[in-house]
């Protein structure tokens, strides 16, 4: 189910729906906080909306929760 979510959101960004997409993300959101794919979307929809600071914020939790690479 959040899979679908997610494809819907993308599309409905691609279609440049950004109403539609605001509705879908602000349900993913909800329901699944933490995920890092929803996060990434999230970043990626206020950019799309040109808010740039708030795309970064959640740009930098998708960061945060990267896992470390060991070398």
């Amino acid at each position: 189910m959040m899979q679908e979510q997610i494809n819907t959101c993308e599309a409905q960004l691609g279609a440049g729906d950004l109403v539609a997409a605001q509705a879908t993300l602000t349900k993913l959101l909800s329901q699944f906080p933490q995920e890092v794919t929803v996060q990434l979307l999230a970043g990626r929809f206020y950019y799309a909306k040109g808010e740039q600071i708030r795309a970064e914020d959640y740009f930098r939790q998708v960061l945060r929760s990267a896992v470390p690479i060991v070398t």
